[in-house]
């Protein structure tokens, strides 16, 4: 593993923590070089691992990227940032093989530019979805956020009506005033799914619509879930409607994609194994995607692991089970940053999933806490 860095300047705006990293099969050592951008965090960690060998911290700052070239076939990385001059809080390591959509951002605000956007909102009993930002705003008479400059669809969907609105292709560059009425949209159409295999689980539904610019949530019931009708999409939209169903502390899901206006029934398959101990997680078999987070939560201090493992990562090497990190034992790891302390209850979960997020999917959820 070589490592090298590149004065730079990225001045990061966003205040957020991206929690990824990578893994694979030693079989191929074709090298992979990925570069590491990070915003203007207080504190950055960075800290990779080259095939099976240990973890080596790496300097990263907004003003310094890092490059590091992985000489093994699998690799990982961990990141973990702190803002506002409080030590990090959450560290990331996802594992993955094969090379990485460059550069990869540590703290997110790398080279963001952002503008404001806001407006009256009529009806005020709407929620508003500016761009691709997940946290819709509303409901209220008005909304206002900071969202990335670029070209971006705003999605605005009544709460107390069927009635929504889709306004696509905002040029968002400054500052920018956008009234949204949605008396110039169109009303949703409300389906009863059909649902088989959930035992004495419960079930809800919740359509998400995929534009080519942003998203817009639809929120459904435990009966009932609401499409954009098929006139009201665009070549390229992806409609979606997720079903989970829910018994205790494990979950499972199966989404289907929305072709026309008709929606296929939802066949639950048994819940998979998905199980955890002091020692790491544990499930049933390779998936498109595995995520395994430990959390301790005491006061104003909160210390996250979370864990990805890419369908790559399973293919290659076909585990099915990940021990825990603890940071305290991770090189560069101050001492004064939050830790796991021994005895204390920390709450866990396991997630697998299969297919990708717009389209077909299926996957589950086990919790549970365990003793440090």
């Amino acid at each position: 593993m070589s490592t090298s860095s590149t004065i730079a300047r990225f001045r990061g705006v966003a205040l957020a923590v991206v929690l990824a990293a990578g893994c694979g099969s030693d079989d191929v050592a074709t090298p992979v070089t990925v570069t590491f951008i990070a915003g203007d965090a207080s504190a950055i960690y960075l800290a990779v691992a080259d095939g099976d060998g240990p973890w080596t911290q790496v300097p990263l700052s907004a003003d310094a990227p890092a490059t590091v070239t992985f000489t093994s076939a699998h690799y990982a990385f961990a990141g973990s940032c702190g803002y506002f001059d409080r030590p990090p809080f959450a560290l990331a390591i996802t594992r993955d093989a094969g090379a990485q959509a460059t550069p990869v951002e540590i703290c997110p605000g790398a080279n963001t530019t952002l503008a404001t956007i806001h407006g009256a909102v009529t009806p005020p009993t709407a929620v508003v979805v500016v761009g691709t930002l997940y946290r819709p705003l509303g409901p209220g008479a008005t909304y206002a956020t900071e969202a990335p400059t670029g070209t971006i669809d705003v999605v605005a969907v009544d709460t107390a009506s069927p009635r929504m609105l889709v306004v696509r292709d905002v040029a968002l560059t400054t500052d920018l005033t956008l009234d949204l009425d949605l008396s110039t949209g169109f009303d949703r159409v409300a389906v009863t799914p059909v649902a088989s295999g959930l035992g004495a689980a419960a079930v809800t539904y919740a359509t998400r619509l995929y534009t080519s610019n942003g998203l817009g949530q639809l929120n459904g019931t435990a009966v009932r879930a609401d499409l954009v009708p098929a006139a009201a999409r665009r070549a390229g939209d992806r409609l979606v409607v997720r079903a989970v169903a829910s018994d205790g502390q494990q979950s499972r899901t199966v989404q289907h994609r929305v072709e026309a206006d008709a929606l296929a029934p939802f066949d639950f398959a048994p819940m998979p194994l998905l199980s955890a101990d002091r020692a790491g997680a544990a499930w049933d078999a390779p998936h498109g995607d595995v995520t395994t987070l430990i959390r301790y939560t005491a006061g104003t201090t909160d210390l996250i692991v979370n864990q990805r493992m890419s369908p790559a990562y399973q293919d290659a090497l076909g585990l099915t089970e990940l021990p825990w990190i603890d940071p305290s034992t991770m090189p560069g790891w101050d001492p004064t940053w939050p830790q796991f302390p021994t005895g204390a209850t920390l709450d866990w979960w396991v997630s697998v999933s299969d297919g990708p997020y717009d389209g077909e999917l299926t996957g589950a959820v086990q919790r549970g806490t365990l003793v440090w």
